[in-house]
């Protein structure tokens, strides 16, 4: 496959003498944002961002903002944060609920729900 005639040029990047920053120095930086801008658009407009519960919603807005006025580290960090404080107060929200049906149910009694048929 090496000796293709397409494939005569093309560097091999585990050769020592490679230069590989001067490849991808090759590649125009307006090329760069385009394919950039293109993929974010793709991204932004999916029907998997859309579709996201309700409940996610201000951790994908903060995860944005930290990403679009400070950079994209600072935004995944802060946004994983967000995600992971919103999914904990969900979990102890539904643990003390269900505490709360459980302390109604007499004494002796299941629910109907709670029971295998």
């Amino acid at each position: 496959m090496r000796n293709h005639p397409l494939l005569k040029h093309t560097p091999n990047l585990s050769d020592p003498d490679c230069d590989a920053p001067a490849l991808f120095a090759a590649i125009p930086l307006s090329a760069v944002g385009a394919l950039l801008l293109v993929a974010g658009t793709d991204l932004a407009l999916s029907k998997g961002l859309l579709e996201a519960r309700p409940a996610c919603w201000p951790a994908i807005a903060i995860a944005a903002v930290g990403t679009g006025f400070l950079n994209p580290a600072v935004g995944l960090a802060v946004g994983c944060a967000v995600e992971a404080a919103r999914a904990g107060a969900t979990r102890i929200a539904r643990r003390s609920a269900v505490r709360a049906v459980l302390k109604r149910v007499p004494q002796g009694k299941t629910l109907p729900c709670l029971t295998r048929s």
